[in-house]
């Protein structure tokens, strides 16, 4: 298979077999306390019922987007998909290969490139996302015409709404995961492939919800109905003011279902379908 339509199918199982829970995520991050979902089913439920099951797969060209570029960002600066494919395999890297500080500072590094250029496409797919009704309908009738409207609205900057709070969010992501990883790695055999799995799954555990709380301010950010956008202090500010600390784990159980369902989508093509090494 073509590498370029291999990658392409790859990032799509990626993407779309986790957008469903992406969508109850952001509702559940934004929602007020009026007519509130009470949870991940009921959420999932009521906007299948009330919306048509197609409304579960809102944001899904801009998410798809943001992610095929991402990717695309990162294998430029530092060819980081070969490192993601070796750990998902399993490989044991050489010595010049470990991961260390270095590496984790160069990938925070790429980190800040690609969510700088991701921040447009993940917005435009909160705003859509956010938006009630049966897909295509409502304030924004697709991707372009929600950019169109925010170009005319806010102009350039209303396109990066949040930015600060994804790079928040995306850069530390890597030194906490490997820090985590080694950590508690060495408690074990570090040869054991019991030990690496769990080591992996843990730290992985770790950083994202050490780094939630930046993600729930993303949603609020680029979804507030104010032409002035909310700077990262205000939004953190509202959302404790509202909410308390458990308004910033609001939709948790979603991102995790979401994330592991996008994983798994992933590795199974990945192994079923003939693709480039």
């Amino acid at each position: 298979m073509n590498e370029t339509l291999s990658e392409a199918l790859l990032l799509g199982c990626y993407t779309y077999a986790g957008l469903p829970f992406n969508v109850v995520r952001l509702r559940l991050q934004t929602q007020s306390h009026q007519g509130a979902y009470r949870g991940v089913r009921d959420a999932f439920v009521r906007i299948a019922k009330e919306e048509g099951i197609r409304a579960l797969s809102k944001g899904g060209t801009p998410s798809l987007a943001g992610t095929i570029l991402s990717n695309k960002l990162t294998n430029v600066v530092g060819g980081s998909t070969k490192k993601a494919v070796s750990m998902l395999e399993l490989q044991k890297v050489d010595d010049e290969d470990e991961l260390t500080l270095q590496k984790a500072l160069e990938h925070s590094a790429m980190a800040f490139i690609a969510s700088t250029a991701t921040t447009v496409p993940e917005n435009i797919a909160s705003k859509l996302q956010l938006q009630r009704g049966p897909l295509g309908h409502g304030v924004y009738h697709g991707p372009l015409d929600c950019m169109a409207q925010v170009l005319k609205r806010e102009g350039i900057v209303g396109l990066f709404r949040g930015y600060s709070s994804v790079l928040l969010r995306d850069v530390p992501l890597f030194p906490i995961t490997v820090g985590v990883y080694h950590a508690t790695r060495y408690t074990g055999d570090e040869n054991s492939l019991t030990t690496t799995l769990l080591s992996t799954s843990f730290a992985m555990a770790t950083s994202v919800t050490m780094l939630y709380p930046a993600d729930v301010v993303r949603a609020h950010m680029q979804t507030t109905c104010t032409l002035t956008p909310l700077t990262l202090r205000e939004s953190f500010r509202s959302i404790y003011m509202q909410y308390g600390l458990r308004g910033f784990y609001r939709g948790f159980t979603a991102a995790l279902i979401g994330s592991s369902v996008s994983f798994t989508a992933f590795a199974t093509a990945y192994f079923t379908f003939p693709h480039a090494n």
